[in-house]
Parts: structure tokens; sequence; C-alpha cells
């Protein structure tokens, strides 16, 4: 499995959502998961793109559409969970399973990103609460020894992205009638 680093977008004409990820033990290896919308040709166009890719060393993988929108979920779950916490404890993710707090803290930001991902249309069992929570569980023991992106923000002095993350999940929600505590403490 890979941590999923970078989400940009290609413009014409190979638009479409792409996440370049390293897998979690060998990070100078990078992984490209693209998706595209579209009919079974775009999905021929995304095969041939993770061909070349595979072949370029990139490691690439075509999703569909509704994949690469659950991954991007999942990743915005694991990310409001572990970097706010990691940069406030000053610690490597690992530590967050031995944090006597961490299981509740878990449950309330996995239970508000499930409930705005659903509002928001994101309908999958893998965005349901018990999938987000073993997901994430998941990051955090394959990324034990890490240092999340919060947390070296922080010690570095520098502006983090949890407007971005929990942020976005407090907005969203408030905008949808979600009410989004955990996210917003």
């Amino acid at each position: 499995m890979s941590v999923v680093l970078v989400v940009g977008s290609l413009p014409l004409p190979l638009y479409g959502k792409f996440l370049f990820t390293f897998d979690r033990y060998q990070y100078s290896i990078p992984h490209i998961v693209y998706a595209r919308k579209g009919e079974s040709s775009s999905m021929h166009f995304t095969s041939e793109m993770s061909t070349l890719w595979q072949q370029s060393g990139l490691h690439g993988k075509a999703l569909s559409s509704h994949d690469m929108d659950i991954l991007l979920w999942q990743k915005l779950a694991a990310n409001c969970v572990i970097n706010p916490l990691t940069a406030i404890l000053r610690c490597p993710n690992g530590q967050l399973l031995m944090e006597p707090s961490f299981p509740e803290y878990l449950v309330g930001v996995t239970e508000e990103v499930a409930a705005v991902a659903k509002a928001c249309g994101a309908i999958d069992n893998r965005l349901e609460e018990t999938s987000l929570l073993q997901f994430v569980g998941e990051v955090i023991r394959d990324t034990a020894n890490n240092r999340s992106s919060m947390n070296q923000d922080v010690s570095s002095m520098r502006e983090t992205e949890i407007d971005h993350l929990n942020g976005f999940i407090m907005r969203k929600g408030r905008q949808l009638g979600i009410e989004c505590p955990v996210n917003e403490e």
C-alpha cells in the first residue's frame, strides 16, 4: 500500500485527477494513480497511461473516478486524524496509538469525515466510519516512524495545512448542516 503525498490536476487534453504517492517503505519509488470521468474509451486511455507509467518505473495505476474520489476522502480522513495530533504532541505517527486521548479523537474525526463525505454524495462502504477507522489505523501503523507534514511544519515554524484539512471538514459540514466539533477544535 502507498501513502498519497500530492494531489494535482492536469490541463487539457489529459485532464483528470492524479495522486502522486510514495511506497511507505521505499520513499524513492514514486507511485502515480490517475482517474478520469468518461466512457470506456477513457478507461482504455487510463490503462494505456498506467502501462506507460509502469514501463517508466513510476508504478502507475488507473482507477475509476469513483474509486479516486473514495481514495481522496480516505486520505483526507487520515490527514485530519494524524496531522493535527502529531503536530500538537510533536511525535511520530505511531506514538498516537499510545496516547490515552487518541481513540476518542480518532472516532470523533472519522465520524465527522464520514458524515460530510456522505452528505457530499460520496456513498461507499469504504467511507463508513468503521472502514475509515481501519484505514486510518493501517496508515498509522504503516507510517509509525514517520513525522507528519504538519508536525514538520510546526517544528520548522511554517504555516500548516490545518485549514485545508480539518478546516475543510468543518466548513463543509457547516454548509451542509453537519456539526463537526472535533475537527473544529
